[in-house]
């Protein structure tokens, strides 16, 4: 098994307006995550907030945990955020989980430093910039825009064959 971060979801938010109710989020955990993945919400790692319409996924925010999913992702201040921005849109809510299985046992890994986390969501922030540039993340935007390649992790529509030829030899496309 690899020592990579793996990706698990989409997990459909099918009630937007109950999450905010405790015992909703405890059900969602037990019923929808957990159910199919032991354990996945006590993991460390991180979590990214999108809405579906037909089979596209838009992203919307990208979040880091501390100590787990189930005592961060639905936090009072990303509950505030869903009722601020996701309540009206169109489309469903969804959840990705970024996390670690273990290697030798069932369950996966809380010992993630925050090194990798913060390069991490960096990465995941900088990617989802491309399809949707109002990310809500603006705590690093200023940063990840300075930083932003042009044609690789930017919406740059246009790509000479200086782009094209970066872009094989990183392997994108």
């Amino acid at each position: 098994m690899s020592d990579c971060f793996q990706i698990y979801g989409p997990f459909e938010i099918e009630n937007k307006q109950k999450i905010v109710d405790r015992e909703h989020q405890n059900a969602y955990w037990d019923n929808c995550v957990d159910k199919e993945h032991y354990e996945l919400s006590m993991a460390k790692g991180l979590y990214l907030f999108s809405l579906r319409n037909a089979e596209n996924y838009n992203p919307q925010y990208v979040g880091m945990t501390e100590r787990d999913f189930r005592t961060e992702v639905f936090n009072d201040r990303n509950t505030v955020m869903i009722f601020k921005h996701f309540l009206e849109e169109r489309g469903v809510l969804c959840l990705h989980l970024l996390a670690k299985p273990k290697q030798t046992q069932r369950g996966f890994s809380i010992n993630i430093s925050d090194k990798e986390l913060f390069w991490l969501e960096d990465y995941i922030q900088q990617t989802c910039r491309i399809k949707n540039p109002y990310l809500l993340n603006i705590g690093k935007s200023k940063f990840l825009l300075k930083t932003a390649i042009q044609g690789i992790t930017d919406s740059t529509a246009s790509r000479g064959a200086n782009i094209t030829t970066f872009r094989n030899a990183l392997g994108i496309d």
